[in-house]
């Protein structure tokens, strides 16, 4: 639950029909793709439909498919009733909720996707399911649903009862075998799992993906030495950490952008390289609560021109609403929420005394792990503290390492030390080793 953020849904009829219209786009564009692969791994990350919706159809002919699929999926009424009554609810829509809704519409999704490919002869003709099914929907959807879901608002039973459903949902999934055993696994994707992925990977439109390097402000918690330090029997690094502007921070090798070019057949091609930076060191917050994101209002990684089109209107009508633009007052606020999110966690984890610097950005992309290998300095390596179960021939491998590098690049001397349990304090502490192999101690 690293950086995890409790989303939740409020908005109008224009953003929530543009939900569900993205759910649609995202599931066709996947059935589609599902086509030409049978790599499922590859539709689970569904990144791609994801980032790149209404504006970017690979032809017109695709677009066309997608608006004909569109327009009969919306021509079912009680989807327009949904929209409806979400788009009038007085309170938050939870992520369960939102996922019971899906779920809810899901059948009516896939039906028009199948049937709009037929017709177009990229399937093999079959029985058109989608009129029957919506109608089936329309009839048998008890209305009063809706009325009691809105008038019970925050209803802790009622939360709880769509938190039982969505992972009783998932666990049904994962265990039912009544599929054909050829493809099963992309069939249990399209007809049962689709749902859960979708609000798994629609996380990435509010916040980028961000990488953290974990440090600790206390060595003498026993319980981080048994997790973090193999049992005690690894060791911990001490580094020094500058201070600018009341913020601790250490200088790094890392991956920077520094612009682009243009190639003579007019094509971009990125220049990056890598020079130490300061990365500053975020203590976390110890919470009961995650932070609370609302998701229509914090979709910042989209530009402007993007959520104009595909989230914030919706025929011609804008949605009254929507917040996001590019202003600096906006993108102060987006950039201190995303922080807000990932330096928090929950009372749990409190006994850790957490520091953490954190890896990110819109331009640069470090989902490669040789992009996240950064370098410090050497002379910023203060010293190393041994475990009480550190092994011997380790301690000597590691002091040996130490010796050369020091030798290599002329320091004087470096500090050791061991550590161990002291019954008065109750805590892990340390005691300077002796010179190891000529080493003169600090």
């Amino acid at each position: 639950m690293e950086g995890y953020a409790d989303i939740f849904w409020k908005g109008d009829h224009v953003l929530w029909k543009n939900l569900f219209r993205h759910y649609l786009r995202v599931f066709s564009n996947c059935f589609l793709f599902s086509r030409l692969t049978k790599d499922v791994e590859s539709l689970e990350k569904v990144n791609y439909f994801m980032m790149h919706f209404t504006q970017h159809f690979a032809t017109e002919d695709a677009r066309l498919l997608f608006e004909e699929i569109s327009t009969l999926f919306f021509s079912c009424g009680a989807v327009d009733k949904l929209v409806n009554v979400l788009a009038s609810r007085r309170t938050e829509c939870t992520e369960e909720e939102v996922f019971f809704h899906l779920e809810t519409i899901h059948d009516l999704a896939y039906s028009a996707t199948l049937d709009v490919m037929q017709k177009r002869g990229l399937l093999p003709p079959s029985v058109e399911r989608f009129k029957d099914l919506a109608l089936r929907f329309s009839n048998d959807f008890a209305e009063e649903l809706y009325e009691k879901i809105d008038s019970a608002g925050k209803d802790s039973i009622l939360q709880s009862i769509f938190a039982a459903a969505k992972h009783f949902g998932e666990s049904r999934n994962t265990y039912l075998d009544d599929l054909p055993a050829e493809g099963n696994d992309m069939i249990r994707l399209f007809v049962r799992e689709f749902p859960s992925v979708f609000l798994r990977e629609i996380r990435r439109l509010i916040y980028p993906q961000w990488y953290a390097a974990c440090f600790m402000g206390d060595y003498r918690n026993a319980s981080v030495w048994g997790t973090y330090g193999d049992n005690y029997s690894g060791v911990c690094l001490i580094f020094n950490a500058d201070v600018a502007n009341g913020e601790p921070g250490i200088e790094l090798l890392k991956k920077g952008w520094q612009g682009a070019r243009k190639n003579p057949d007019g094509s971009i091609v990125e220049r990056s390289g890598c020079n130490y930076s300061r990365m500053q060191f975020h203590k976390i917050d110890y919470v009961a609560k995650h932070v609370k994101v609302d998701f229509f209002n914090s979709l910042g990684r989209l530009p402007v021109p993007v959520l104009d089109t595909d989230w914030y209107s919706f025929s011609g009508v804008f949605s009254a609403v929507a917040k996001v633009d590019d202003s600096d007052d906006f993108r102060s606020g987006y950039w201190d929420s995303f922080r807000r999110s990932i330096t928090k966690k929950l009372n749990d984890w409190s006994h850790e005394d957490e520091h953490r610097l954190l890896l990110y950005g819109m331009e640069l992309d470090f989902s490669n792990k040789e992009d996240r290998l950064l370098k410090y300095r050497f002379e910023d390596l203060e010293g190393i503290i041994f475990g009480m179960r550190t092994p011997p021939n380790k301690r000597r491998e590691i002091v040996s390492m130490i010796q050369k590098k020091c030798e290599e690049v002329g320091r004087p001397g470096f500090s050791f030390y061991q550590s161990y349990y002291s019954g008065d304090t109750g805590k892990i502490e340390m005691v300077p080793i002796p010179i190891f192999r000529g080493l003169k101690q600090k």
